[in-house]
C-alpha cells in the first residue's frame, strides 16, 4: 500500500472512530454540557480546536445562547450584544446579528475566516467582527429535519492556516455533478487532487468506478500551496492524455459549476470561428446570495474555464511555472502571438464558488502577490499603473490598486525575471501600447479592447 493511501485510510480510521465515540457518548451522558464537552475533546483530536463554542437559535426572539463557550481569550459577553435573560429558556440570550456565526446560520453553509469571500462581506459592511481577532476561524451550521438551529464553531489565534481552504471537498461534488449533466461531455475527463488531505480523492473514487471517462490522479500532500504544484499537476495531467484523439481540450477548477448546455454553446462558437484559440465564459462569483461578474479583458480568459482548439494547444505546448502565478495567462498571450483569437464569452455564465485569491492567503496579500505576478509576466510599468487605477473601486477600495503597485515595483527591485522570455516581454508590452494607444482621442483607428465591466452581464 503506498504511503499516501495508508495516510489516508488512517485518516478515514479516526473519522470513523470519532463518530463512533460520539455515538457512544450520545447514550451514555447525563446532561447536555457533559455531552458537548465531551464533543470538543474528540474535536480537538481532528481539528485545532482549543477555542469552541456551540450557539443554539431561538426562532421566537431571533436571539442566539450558548450551551457551551470555551476561548482563551474571548468569553460569551464579548461574543455578541446581551440582550437579557430568558425565564422560559432559562438561558440568557445575545444579539448576534451581522455576525460570522448568524451568517452561517441564515446561509446554512460552513464558511472559514479570513477568506476573500468573507472580506468582500466584511468590507461592504454586512459581517461584523465581534471580541478578539482570531487568525482563523471556522463555522459550520448544525441542522435539524433541514432546518439550521445553530452554529459550531473553531478559531484559532496563532495559526492563519489552521482552517485553510486548499481542499475542495465542500465544491469538488457539485463540479462532477455540474459536468455530468452536461449536454456534450468528455471523452476523457482527468481529475487532479493536489494534496487533498479531506474526503476530496473518496469522493472523486466513487464517481471515477461509476463512470469510465473520469479518472483521477491523486498527488502526494505539499504543505505549501504554490502555483509551481498547480502547473506540475495540469501537466501531469496532459500527458496522461498521449495517444488519444481530441478536438478541444480545457481547464476546470474545482469550485466551479456550469448551465448544462455550457460546453455544447462554447463548441458551437469555436465552430462559428476558426481563428478562435482559446475560449470560455464570464465567471460570476458567488458571494452570498448574490453574484458578482468578474472584471476581465474580453480577449482574455479565466485560467479556472478555459477551453482550447487542438491545433492552438498543440501549437502552445505545456504550461510553464511562474513564480507568483500567471501560467494561464502566459498561454492566453501565447496563442495571441501565434495568430489566434482569444475571448470570454459574456453570454455563457460560469458560477464560481469560492472568490479568487483565497487560495493564496488574505485579499492585501494576493493584491502585493498580484502585482509581483504581472512583473513577471512582463507587464508594461505605464499600463499596470493605467490598469491599478482602472481597478482603484475593486475591493478592497484603493489599497487593492496600492499594493497591486508595491508588488510590482517590489519584483522590479528584487529583480524578478519573466520565465516566458524576452520575445514573449517584447509581444506582451507592444500589445499593451497599443491598447494605451486606443484610449488617445485623437487616434484615427481605435481598437478598444472591451472589457467586462464595459458589458452587460
Amino acid at each position: 500500500m503506498s504511503p499516501n493511501l495508508k495516510e489516508l485510510y488512517q485518516d478515514n480510521d479516526k473519522k470513523w472512530e470519532s463518530l463512533l465515540r460520539i455515538s457512544e457518548e450520545a447514550h451514555t451522558a447525563t446532561n447536555i454540557e457533559e455531552f458537548v464537552a465531551f464533543i470538543h475533546v474528540i474535536l480537538a483530536d481532528l481539528v485545532t480546536a482549543g477555542n469552541f463554542f456551540i450557539c443554539l437559535y431561538d426562532e421566537s426572539s431571533s436571539k442566539y445562547f450558548f450551551p457551551y463557550f470555551e476561548d482563551e481569550f474571548d468569553t460569551i459577553e464579548t461574543a455578541g450584544v446581551n440582550v437579557g435573560y430568558d425565564e422560559s429558556l432559562d438561558v440568557t440570550l445575545y444579539d448576534l446579528s451581522g455576525t460570522l456565526t448568524d451568517y452561517v446560520r441564515r446561509t446554512g453553509n460552513p464558511i472559514t475566516f479570513p477568506n476573500e469571500e468573507m472580506n468582500h462581506l466584511y468590507d461592504s459592511g454586512e459581517i461584523t467582527l465581534f471580541g478578539a481577532q482570531s487568525t482563523s476561524w471556522l463555522g459550520v451550521p448544525l441542522k435539524l429535519s433541514g432546518n439550521t438551529v445553530g452554529v459550531m464553531a473553531v478559531q484559532c489565534y496563532d495559526n492563519a492556516e489552521a482552517y485553510s481552504a486548499k481542499d475542495e471537498e465542500l465544491f469538488i461534488e457539485k463540479t462532477i455533478q455540474s459536468v455530468l449533466n452536461q449536454t456534450i461531455k468528455p471523452e476523457r475527463w482527468i481529475i487532479v487532487s493536489d494534496g487533498s488531505t479531506d474526503r476530496t480523492n473518496h469522493i472523486v473514487e466513487q464517481y471515477k468506478n461509476k463512470y469510465e471517462f473520469i479518472d483521477l490522479i491523486a498527488l502526494p500532500t505539499n504543505k505549501e500551496r504554490n502555483f509551481s504544484s498547480k502547473v506540475n499537476a495540469l501537466n501531469k495531467a496532459l500527458k496522461k492524455f498521449g495517444g488519444i484523439e481530441y478536438d478541444f481540450i480545457g481547464n476546470l477548477d474545482a469550485d466551479i459549476t456550469l448551465d448544462k448546455s455550457y460546453y455544447e454553446e462554447v463548441f458551437h462558437i469555436f465552430q462559428l470561428n476558426p481563428k478562435l484559440g482559446i475560449a470560455g465564459g464570464i465567471i460570476l462569483d458567488c458571494v452570498g446570495d448574490k453574484e458578482y461578474p468578474q472584471n476581465i479583458s474580453l480577449n482574455s480568459v479565466a485560467g479556472a474555464i478555459q477551453v482550447f482548439r487542438k491545433q492552438c494547444f498543440e501549437n502552445i505546448g505545456y504550461y510553464i511555472p511562474f513564480k507568483y502565478g500567471g501560467e494561464d495567462a502566459h498561454m492566453e498571450v501565447m496563442a495571441r502571438m501565434m495568430g489566434w483569437d482569444v475571448q470570454t464569452l459574456t453570454e455563457l455564465k460560469v458560477h464560481h464558488h469560492r472568490l479568487t485569491g483565497t487560495g493564496m492567503g488574505s485579499l492585501l496579500k494576493a493584491n502585493f502577490k498580484r502585482g509581483k505576478m504581472f512583473y513577471t509576466l512582463g507587464y508594461l510599468p505605464l499600463f499596470h499603473l493605467v490598469k491599478c487605477f482602472y481597478r482603484i473601486l475593486d475591493k478592497p477600495f484603493l489599497i487593492g490598486s496600492m499594493l497591486n503597485i508595491m508588488g510590482y515595483f517590489w519584483a522590479f527591485i528584487t529583480s524578478e525575471r519573466c520565465p516566458a522570455g524576452k520575445t514573449f516581454i517584447i509581444f506582451v508590452r507592444n500589445e499593451q501600447k497599443q491598447r494605451l494607444r486606443s484610449f488617445l482621442p485623437f487616434q484615427k483607428k481605435r481598437n478598444v479592447v472591451k472589457t467586462s465591466r464595459m458589458s452587460k452581464i
